[in-house]
């Protein structure tokens, strides 16, 4: 028994902390095919998780309907008017799109990262 214990805290380890925390470290291992983004820290991001945290701050209100989340007319004109700041963040989204946004951008605004993604408006 402490033999599984210790090949399963060793197999965490291996991992890496990001396992446990995956919004305060970078992956670990990406495919070379995939392009990766260098973040200012020095940890890489998968354009993947850009495109995603994107995607969720911009078409929120076609995503918000797709899940069969209701939304006010007066929320989504705020959402639009931060959108246009380039201001929304993660935290301003309806619960169920912040379930899905990627953790290394949580507290980011959509200006923010955009200019870590190197994308444009």
């Amino acid at each position: 028994m402490l033999k599984w214990i210790l090949s399963v805290i060793t197999l965490i380890f291996t991992l890496g902390v990001g396992f446990i925390y995956p919004h305060t470290t970078a992956p670990l291992a990406f495919d070379q095919n995939e392009p990766s983004i260098i973040l200012e820290s020095n940890s890489t991001v998968d354009a993947n998780a850009c495109r995603k945290a994107i995607k969720l701050l911009t078409q929120y209100e076609r995503l918000a309907e797709s899940q069969h989340v209701k939304l006010s007319p007066s929320r989504i004109a705020e959402l639009n008017r931060l959108r246009e700041e380039g201001k929304i963040k993660s935290s301003d989204l309806p619960g169920s799109l912040q379930s899905e946004f990627p953790g290394q951008f949580v507290g980011m605004t959509l200006e923010k990262i955009r200019e870590i993604c190197g994308k444009q408006k």
